[in-house]
């Protein structure tokens, strides 16, 4: 039974016999895994009751606990059972933490305010979330581009002396060395433009790798692409999932073959940062001679830090 609650590479005699120790807890795991799809990946502390909870391909959706509270007037003790995820807010709370709980005395009071108000985000949700900071990557990869805004390059009285120009009101020469400067710099703002949307179409609608670690020096690895989505949506793109995301504790060096130096190379290039399960640095940016885009955030149980890079097309 319990082995089954538990996501595949991460089963330990430690977790298994912290599972098995509090028999609150343990019910009430069994109940997320069972009644949601849901793994465990984690406990949070050695000492603590406390599980991180995830859906088959990795991502973190969850932690569960439970306490003991002793009535005030009788001393009476009772089991809450608590959830927390930064997927749904209550409308009030005194704080983020207190918008994220959700409790009861009884687990199945708990179970059906769950599953009633879709409070467990599906795999399509998480997977949305993680995509805001791949949509960060875009960005980036233009940047390294250059400047493509046609900015206003002149003032008032240059417009007011180039209409006149333009109309035969003023005989200037100059005015004409002012056209072909300015269309000049428009030109070229265009031939960046052009760079930047190739640039992107070879980067990002062909299957490229995202690599992500959190708070625990976890590897997220799996590959994506963008695509139009077939059906009318609020977004332009959608991110399709090529090679199923998995959460490793340590890289695969012999499964991602072509993968494995891009990591190592990035490593050293970023020597000196703080790196995220081994490979992955906290920084932002487009590194161009390896390939690979940077995405920092602050790192925690559900908030990744990722680097993209394009997989080998051989």
């Amino acid at each position: 039974m319990i082995e089954k609650m538990i996501l595949g590479g991460y089963h330990t005699p430690e977790l298994v016999d912290a599972l098995n120790t509090n028999e609150s807890t343990k019910k009430l795991v069994t109940e997320m895994c069972f009644k949601f799809d849901l793994k465990v990946y984690r406990r949070a502390t050695d000492e603590s009751q406390t599980f991180h909870l995830c859906h088959s391909n990795g991502f973190s959706v969850c932690k569960v606990w439970t306490e003991i509270e002793t009535e005030p007037y009788t001393n009476a003790t009772k089991t809450i059972y608590y959830y927390r995820s930064p997927y749904y807010r209550k409308d009030r709370g005194r704080s983020n933490a207190d918008k994220e709980t959700f409790f009861s005395a009884k687990i199945a009071s708990l179970m059906t305010t769950l599953k009633r108000g879709k409070i467990i985000p599906n795999m399509d949700a998480v997977m949305r979330r993680q995509a805001h900071e791949w949509k960060r990557g875009i960005s980036y990869l233009r940047d390294s581009h250059g400047v493509d805004n046609k900015e206003r390059v002149l003032s008032p009285q240059q417009v007011h002396e180039l209409l006149k120009f333009a109309i035969g009101g003023n005989t200037n020469l100059d005015n004409f060395d002012i056209c072909k400067n300015t269309l000049d710099k428009y030109n070229e703002a265009d031939k960046i433009l052009d760079i930047k949307n190739k640039d992107t179409e070879r980067f990002f609608d062909n299957e490229f790798y995202c690599v992500g670690a959190d708070m625990f020096n976890d590897l997220i690895v799996g590959s994506v692409k963008r695509v139009k989505p077939s059906e009318p949506t609020p977004e332009k793109y959608i991110w399709q999932v090529v090679k199923p995301f998995e959460r490793v504790k340590e890289f695969d060096h012999d499964k991602y073959k072509d993968l494995s130096p891009i990591l190592v190379m990035n490593k050293v290039a970023h020597e000196g940062k703080n790196f995220y399960g081994n490979y992955i640095p906290q920084t932002d940016g487009y590194d161009n001679s390896l390939d690979v885009i940077n995405i920092s955030d602050y790192v925690s149980d559900f908030n990744i830090t990722w680097l993209l890079t394009p997989c080998s097309q051989s």
